[in-house]
């Protein structure tokens, strides 16, 4: 008999495309035996773990009813809950079985409110909304902790009418949370993006910053000050303020 051994990136109980196999996790398979009771004396039980592809076989083994189980104590990475981790399985004599590919999930989350931060002081005040529709992606950076390798997994959300949004069942470890800039309204701007890590069985709360204010630049006394704006010079003196939507650069002058 046979299966795999993968992490179930959307939570649904089986491998789709994309979802990688994951290596090194042990499996038994425990054959009830002579008087057909599981929890006997004289059960067998065989094991082996995952190769890097997350397969796993069983050669040579005799016919009859077994369990398959996932050993927790070897499960890594944060991936702490499966969703399947026990089976019962009839093995005809002279056959071989190919088991369902059983999907490792995790117990971290991620989540927080998506609001218009007018005040820019990283909390939402009384006034200040929060943005619906945005397209939140939180890119797992896998279980070798390195951003862009070929272990990293990608999850997603949508803020609701509140700009609420919240990835449940995800392993522990670091990720990149990133709002899709294409789903910002008009006149919102920021830095969508933060890297964060969650522990296991733990709730982070990630702040991803946007508003619509523009910046503002307040300046008094005698003197002028050069201000550079996507390549216009403007040249001011004297007491006042200018507010830029944009990047600037200053310079002390005079």
């Amino acid at each position: 008999m046979s299966g795999t051994i993968v992490h179930d990136v959307n939570r649904d109980g089986s491998r789709d495309g994309g979802e990688p196999g994951l290596g090194t996790i042990p499996v038994i398979a425990t054959l009830f035996g002579p008087d057909g009771v599981p929890g006997t004396t004289d059960d067998v039980s065989y094991s082996t773990v995952t190769a890097d592809d997350g397969s796993w076989s069983f050669a040579d083994i005799s016919a009859g009813n077994y369990v398959i189980e996932i050993d927790p104590s070897g499960v890594p990475h944060g991936l702490s809950e499966v969703s399947f981790s026990t089976r019962t399985v009839y093995l005809p004599p002279g056959s071989e079985m190919r088991i369902l590919d059983a999907g490792l999930v995790g117990t971290s989350e991620l989540s927080n409110v998506v609001f218009d931060d007018l005040n820019q002081n990283g909390a939402q005040d009384g006034q200040e909304t929060g943005v619906p529709d945005l397209s939140i992606t939180a890119r797992w950076f896998g279980p070798d902790s390195l951003d862009g390798t070929a272990d990293d997994a990608v999850y997603s959300a949508v803020t609701d009418a509140q700009g609420a949004w919240g990835i449940q069942q995800i392993p522990a470890g670091t990720y990149a949370v990133t709002i899709d800039s294409a789903t910002l309204p008009s006149g919102l701007s920021g830095t969508p993006s933060v890297t964060t890590a969650v522990a296991p069985n733990a709730t982070a709360k990630v702040v991803l910053p946007v508003s619509s204010s523009a910046s503002v630049l307040a300046f008094t006394g005698g003197g002028a000050l050069n201000l550079v704006l996507v390549g216009l010079v403007l040249l001011l003196t004297g007491s006042g303020a200018i507010h830029v939507a944009g990047s600037w650069r200053r310079r002390a002058i005079g």
